[in-house]
């Protein structure tokens, strides 16, 4: 993959960027297509937003925490029964 790392066959390929950010971010999908949920927890666990949105083969989004503290937040998707896992980083 472009990053160096082999995602595993078939596993939804989506990136934030920029990441870190100071709030504002774009989730990005690569050859993926479906409904996708979202969770967003903070570094203790908390829920701090979830949505939905359909992707789209090659797809960006933007997506914005502005309104979250500085610190780290983990993306959770889910898509056609698949889990993917972000880290995002916001520095304000």
């Amino acid at each position: 993959s472009f990053y160096g790392i082999d995602e595993q066959a078939g596993t939804p390929q989506i990136d934030i960027a920029p990441n870190p950010n100071n709030g504002v971010t774009n989730i990005i999908t690569i050859d993926m297509e479906g409904e996708v949920e979202a969770k967003v927890y903070d570094m203790h666990g908390l829920l701090v937003d979830q949505f939905e949105f359909y992707a789209s083969k090659q797809g960006r989004y933007p997506y914005s925490l502005d309104g979250r503290a500085s610190g780290v937040y983990m993306l959770i998707f889910n898509i056609n029964q698949k889990t993917v896992t972000k880290k995002v980083v916001i520095i304000k």
